[in-house]
């Protein structure tokens, strides 16, 4: 999630209460339009061992070897990624003016698997001001929340994460669906890069760990 000049931004809806049937119809569409882009765009490569399908919540720690060599891609962007405490519903933010990164620490009620997945979200942010190409689109704030989460999405679904439970709520508040589709070129570039930050040759436990899982 971004800062607002120092403050965190809310959703478009609460989160909270019962869904209406509105509600539960964008769900649905953003679940269906998420699932054909992401087997569209690619995620042509998968961890050795670990075979389509075969995938973790984000209640386990199966991934918390991750989280040190996806920091240090955030340094090579320019961006220092630290672990604090966050007050609040979020788990992670991006500072892009102070070239920041922050993940809440891993707790009872926060697994490793989340803490890398939020900071897939947040490196994602950005990896969209730092690698910015020519023909990028200009992206609203809303809009560029939906492209960061399809990144995460299908980043985590690569390493063996699902994250639906979470993403397709949270992209439905955001969005209604078609900017994943139409954004599903740029989702892909910015997924490929932080797969091979997770998954690069300098990093052989990362493989070992993801194939034993």
């Amino acid at each position: 999630m971004l800062t607002v000049g120092g403050a965190l931004a809310s959703r478009r809806d609460g989160g909270a209460g019962e869904l209406g049937v509105q509600q539960a119809q964008e769900r649905a569409h953003v679940r269906l339009v998420l699932r054909a882009v992401v087997g569209v765009v690619g995620r042509r490569r998968r961890p050795s061992g670990r075979a389509p399908g075969a995938h973790q919540g984000l209640e386990a720690d199966e991934v918390d070897g991750l989280f040190e060599p996806l920091a240090q891609f955030g340094d090579s962007l320019g961006f220092a990624v630290a672990v604090e405490e966050i007050p609040g519903d979020a788990h992670g933010y991006c500072e892009p003016a102070a070239k920041r990164i922050a993940v809440e620490a891993v707790s009872a009620e926060f697994s490793a698997n989340a803490q890398v997945k939020t900071e897939v979200h947040e490196l994602a942010h950005a990896l969209v001001r730092c690698e910015r190409a020519e023909e990028d689109p200009e992206l609203s704030y809303a809009e560029e929340e939906v492209v960061v989460e399809c990144v995460a999405y299908t980043v985590c679904s690569t390493l063996g994460l699902d994250t639906g439970g979470f993403s397709v709520p949270y992209l439905a508040s955001w969005g209604e669906g078609g900017e994943i589709e139409r954004y599903a070129a740029l989702i892909d570039r910015l997924a490929s890069r932080l797969e091979d930050a997770a998954l690069a040759v300098d990093a052989p436990e990362v493989e070992e760990e993801l194939a034993a899982a």
